[in-house]
């Protein structure tokens, strides 16, 4: 298997185990909230200044989004006060670290790992927010029995710092979107 396949496969792992360890049963649709809710939730688990930058935010002008959460992310982890896992670590920074897509060549537009790795998770797109099928959570569940105890402590805690940041979504989601 090569090193990338590899990757994705750790990284959708990771937010599948993440999604169903937090306990939080509905999460918003557009993939741009869950870089948000991700990137505040390990900011609030290690001890940051969490909520200071989110998708709400810039709602209205996306230009260099995930660019900026990216370096919002780097800079408080730097003066976070616990460090997380170092598999964890890289995991979490492949999955926010932004790159560019140029399909069509003339319009590019950033990007990030957890976007794709998102759409695995979310079936529906029509919609503004979901929850999670019943056979994805019993399947995760049973994934996540498996990993070692810190790292699954460590998961189901930077998924429990995500909650309020999700439930936050939620209402500003119900508020703007009519769809």
């Amino acid at each position: 298997m090569e090193d990338w396949q590899k990757e994705f496969r750790e990284e959708r792992a990771f937010l599948r185990n993440l999604v169903v360890a937090s306990g939080i049963i509905r999460w918003p649709t557009p993939e741009e909230f869950i870089l948000s809710e991700l990137v505040n939730g390990v900011i609030s688990y290690t001890g940051g200044n969490a909520g200071k930058f989110k998708y709400q935010n810039v709602f209205m002008d996306r230009t260099s989004y995930e660019y900026k959460m990216y370096n919002y992310f780097k800079e408080e982890l730097k003066n976070s006060k616990k460090e997380l896992l170092a598999d964890l670590n890289a995991t979490i920074d492949r999955l926010v670290k932004p790159h560019q897509v140029h399909c069509p060549p003339d319009r590019p537009y950033d990007e990030c790992n957890i976007y794709s790795s998102w759409k695995g998770i979310c079936p529906v797109l029509m919609q503004s927010s979901f929850s999670l099928p019943y056979d994805f959570v019993i399947n995760a569940k049973k994934d996540v029995r498996k990993l070692d105890e810190y790292t699954r402590k460590e998961i189901k805690s930077i998924g429990k710092a995500m909650k309020p940041f999700v439930e936050e979504d939620l209402e500003y989601i119900k508020s703007k979107y009519h769809w």
